[in-house]
């Protein structure tokens, strides 16, 4: 009987040792692969190329090539290793065209670093933007199945048959409408916490909620938007509470995660990047 139970035993520990093994996380190069080669199982007519250390480029015959970065992907699978293959499905049907309608118009706030690069059309044929604060902009996007697609104006022209006013105007109009948000009265030593729409970040691009007599009435407003989901809204007169917040998001500033590490002022109609 010992014998069996012996080889019971290593057997046992064989295939621990092994599972062990195969839970080691991928690092960064060997998860953009797996994002890759399911990019060609779902469409074996695109052209991949590697884009830097995690970005991807995909090219679909007659469209326009699609690149992203994986960076933000990574630090997700990082964060929960189990979620492997549901982020590497994610991830790849992101680069399936989305389908360009009026309907999908949104406008997203991000860094410069969303806007596409130039196309045939030379340096200025790029993204529909428009600056917001120490590199913040506010962007119009395609809403697709999976994720927000940034296609540049021209492509944006010709596939809509509308100028660039128009698309900004639905664009902004689409977004308003999925955004419950409304303009608010503030209290001191409590920020407003807008998120859970997804698009909270948005309202930041939304001259019409902060020319509100309810936005206006209150001073300058302070916002700090740690995430694209996520914003708070402080009275500027609250200095103990904005050094507060301040000091917090000094915290995640450099997690790729994060918005935008710095505070915004709101004053005179426009934002500023709060000293």
């Amino acid at each position: 009987m010992g014998k069996p139970a012996n080889l019971i035993l290593a057997l046992a520990i064989l295939l621990a040792s092994a599972g062990m093994a195969a839970a080691q996380p991928l690092d960064l190069l060997a998860f953009r692969e797996r994002v890759a080669a399911e990019v060609r199982r779902q469409q074996p007519e695109a052209k991949i190329a590697l884009l830097g250390r995690e970005g991807l480029s995909v090219a679909l015959p007659g469209e326009e090539p699609k690149e992203q970065s994986l960076e933000r992907a990574y630090s997700l699978y990082r964060e929960e290793p189990r979620r492997l293959e549901e982020l590497v499905g994610v991830y790849s049907r992101s680069f399936l065209p989305a389908p360009v309608t009026p309907q999908a118009l949104r406008v997203l706030v991000r860094t410069e670093a969303a806007n596409p690069p130039p196309g045939p059309g030379g340096a200025a044929d790029r993204g529909l933007v428009r600056p917001i604060a120490g590199g913040l902009v506010a962007i119009v996007a395609v809403d697709g199945p999976d994720a927000y697609e940034f296609l540049r104006a021209s492509v944006l022209r010709s596939r809509l048959k509308l100028d660039d006013a128009a698309i900004w105007a639905r664009a902004q109009a689409n977004t308003r409408a999925v955004i419950p948000f409304k303009p608010q009265k503030l209290v001191p030593g409590q920020p407003a916490r807008l998120a859970g729409e997804g698009l909270a970040s948005s309202v930041i691009a939304d001259d019409a909620f902060w020319n509100a007599p309810a936005m206006t009435a209150q001073g300058p407003l302070v916002v700090a938007a740690p995430g694209r989901d996520e914003i708070f809204i402080l009275l500027a007169s609250d200095r103990r509470m904005v050094e507060a917040v301040r000091g917090e998001l000094a915290k995640v500033a450099d997690d790729p995660d994060t918005l935008f590490g710095k505070l915004l002022i709101r004053r005179g109609g426009r934002w500023e990047v709060l000293p």
